[in-house]
């Protein structure tokens, strides 16, 4: 503060304190301060920036404005990309939260983070078909087979719920966890609480499960 007191268009520096302030929880400074430069003057990381302050301050529309700046002047910056998606699924716009984490993808980050985004969104678009497709296409870890099955029982679609179940006992066959998910699923998905105690019956007696 007291070196932009004297050098108030070194803009570094102000993107410096900025994010300092962000870091801090002080949104109102920081977007205050990034306001300072100008237009011409603001590339991906100074849009980035403002869309975090405004975020934090409850400005939802000014923050996705930023954000999608931020995307336009590069493309490759992920955190901006992840946290507009968020901020629109969080704003109930799943179309354009899809759109941004597909976006992801085709630039490269495959992670199984996003592809989990991507099956929740399916899932809360009633497209639970789009959702295997998802799970089927790359590359899926058993905490992301879970989760969609998990998703899935909540929205009431047990049956695609089970093809999630198969795909998991085929990844891994001989996972120890697989008859404690066949019976939360059986019991919790299927209403059939006397088929999952058949099922848990069966399991050794020192399973932890």
């Amino acid at each position: 503060e007291a070196f932009l007191a004297s050098q108030p268009k070194d803009y570094a520096a102000v993107q410096e304190l900025a994010s300092l302030e962000i870091d801090a929880g002080r949104n109102k400074e920081a977007g205050e301060l990034l306001g300072r430069i100008p237009e011409a003057e603001r590339d991906a990381t100074v849009h980035y920036l403002m869309a975090k302050a405004a975020a934090g301050s409850g400005r939802a529309k000014d923050a996705m404005r930023h954000y999608r700046a931020a995307v336009a002047a590069d493309a490759g910056l992920m955190p901006a990309w992840a946290e507009l998606a968020a901020l629109l699924e969080a704003e109930g716009d799943f179309k354009g939260a899809q759109d941004a984490y597909q976006r992801m993808l085709s630039l490269g980050e495959e992670s199984p983070e996003v592809r989990a985004k991507l099956v929740r969104l399916a899932i809360r678009q009633k497209n639970p078909a789009k959702a295997l497709s998802l799970l089927k296409e790359g590359p899926t870890g058993k905490s992301q087979y879970l989760d969609a099955m998990s998703a899935l029982v909540e929205a009431g679609q047990p049956k695609q719920a089970r093809q999630v179940y198969e795909m998991l006992r085929a990844a891994d066959p001989a996972s120890p966890d697989l008859p404690f998910y066949d019976a939360v699923l059986t019991y919790e998905g299927e209403k059939n609480p006397k088929a999952a105690m058949a099922i848990l019956a069966k399991v050794p007696a020192d399973n932890p499960n």
